[in-house]
């Protein structure tokens, strides 16, 4: 419910900022044209969108008016498919207006955003989800990706370790920038406070960061 509340918060904002004005995207002929010929300009916009969103995941928690909005998503204590799904309709709102602001600004070509949001909104739920895979292969895929287990150290209850593991889909941002952690047995998920059981009612899930007074 929280995500739909976004959503729909977001649709008028889609109106006022049409993204092919704002990335000045001349038609989807071209952006395709532009697919399949510069193959490697497009991974690396790709990429560097990843990198965008590892830098608003670290200031989501480090900026106290950011974690405010983001607390929601960490306030769940069962990490499940639904977690993917628990945020802020404010925060999404703020992250749509950073994310495109800042691909305006450094020319990103809407195909290359229009494919990284996709792949992003199905790479969610799958990281949300309270799996371990085996251990060699666990092992491997999380060199290269957030996997599910590295996402759940994000979300354990203790801020040393919810620092850590920001990658949106690539885990190869906090192995460079010194913020990565490996998979942790027995997490204890959510946070030190809105711990009670009506924290779970939408109307306390959406004044949560109204109600956060931590210094």
């Amino acid at each position: 419910m929280l995500y739909v509340l976004g959503l729909l918060l977001l649709y008028p904002l889609s109106m006022l900022l049409p993204l092919d004005k704002v990335l000045a995207t001349p038609s989807l002929n071209s952006e395709l044209t532009f697919l399949k010929s510069d193959w490697l300009v497009f991974a690396g916009h790709f990429l560097l969108l990843d990198f965008i969103y590892y830098c608003k995941h670290r200031i989501d928690h480090r900026l106290r008016l950011f974690w405010r909005l983001h607390l929601v998503h960490h306030s769940d204590e069962y990490l499940d498919l639904s977690t993917s799904f628990r945020h802020h309709p404010f925060e999404i709102v703020v992250t749509y207006l950073v994310i495109l602001g800042i691909a305006s600004l450094l020319g990103v070509p809407l195909i290359v955003l229009v494919t990284y949001v996709s792949i992003s909104a199905m790479f969610q739920p799958l990281q949300h989800l309270n799996v371990n895979f085996p251990t060699w292969f666990e092992h491997y895929l999380s060199f290269v990706f957030i996997t599910p287990a590295l996402h759940a150290v994000h979300h354990h209850h203790d801020a040393r370790f919810t620092n850590s593991n920001y990658g949106n889909m690539f885990s190869f941002w906090d192995r460079l920038f010194a913020t990565f952690r490996p998979p942790e047995a027995n997490t204890r998920y959510g946070l030190e406070y809105f711990t009670q059981p009506e924290e779970t009612r939408l109307s306390s899930m959406l004044s949560q960061p109204f109600r956060y007074l931590k210094k």
